[in-house]
């Protein structure tokens, strides 16, 4: 199975878990292809890139409770991204749960 649809599928899960608990999930996808949009319903928040998409977190006025990021390298790659939006007077934590 392809790193891609390995992470896509663990996405789906996770969106499920969050549906079958009672919550309302949103999708925050980095890319902007029409086809997997859609396979995340009508509550998906895309960008073309990783930075736009922090961007995008950082400026919802109610922010999720959580993230669900795919991989070690990917988390790896948000905190400095969240961190230096905090530290630049973005409205972000700097973290990844809102307070």
């Amino acid at each position: 199975m392809k790193s891609a649809t390995r992470i896509r599928t663990r996405g789906q899960a996770f969106l499920n878990s969050a549906i079958d608990a009672g919550h309302q999930p949103t999708m925050l996808l980095a890319g902007t292809n029409p086809l997997h949009l859609a396979v995340y319903g009508p509550d998906v928040i895309a960008a073309p890139n990783l930075s736009a998409l922090i961007d995008a977190y950082v400026a919802m006025p109610a922010r999720p409770d959580g993230l669900f990021i795919p991989t070690d390298r990917m988390t790896a790659r948000v905190y400095p991204m969240l961190a230096a939006r905090a530290e630049s007077g973005d409205r972000s934590s700097g973290g990844l749960v809102r307070q």
